[in-house]
């Protein structure tokens, strides 16, 4: 009788949501979008939901191949936010908050906008070809020049 009421215990608590939930890996690639180069040595911040609620922030700087990996709290969060703009690089479209789902699910590609692209040079080839992939955000940046420097003073 012990043996059972244990096993129903166990399943009751197992069946709580989050219980079970195991550690959500993401990544998140930075992409030139002027030469389809990967943005390597970049530092990444990525916020878990709303920026200015979030009391998780993960700071990353990208391998050789663009890519900064981040391991999200357990359970996940519903959203993420990904700020790339670190002096040295800017993003080429707004970013919103993104959700993980997706992000798992297909991919999440942040190519191009009216916004931030006219200042980005590139053709959507290099977007189409470098799209994201199950687990990944993926982000098209140019590099931050003298004028951009110029203009915040």
């Amino acid at each position: 009788m012990t043996k059972l009421w244990f096993s129903m215990l166990a399943c009751l608590f197992l069946a709580q949501p989050g219980a079970t939930s195991q550690p959500v890996d993401i990544a998140v690639r930075l992409v030139y979008l002027d030469t389809g180069k990967p943005a390597d040595g970049q530092q990444v911040i990525l916020y878990e939901g709303k920026p200015s609620a979030s009391t998780t922030r993960f700071t990353q700087t990208t391998a050789g191949d663009g890519v900064a990996r981040f391991r999200l709290s357990v359970p996940p969060p519903e959203t993420v936010w990904v700020d790339d703009n670190n002096g040295r690089i800017r993003n080429c479209a707004w970013e919103d908050q993104v959700h993980v789902s997706e992000i798992l699910a297909q991919g999440v590609t942040i190519a191009k906008d009216n916004r931030f692209g006219s200042s980005c040079k590139g053709k959507q080839d290099t977007v189409s070809h470098l799209r994201a992939k199950p687990g990944e955000i993926v982000v098209f940046v140019r590099r931050v020049g003298n004028w951009d420097n110029l203009r915040h003073y």
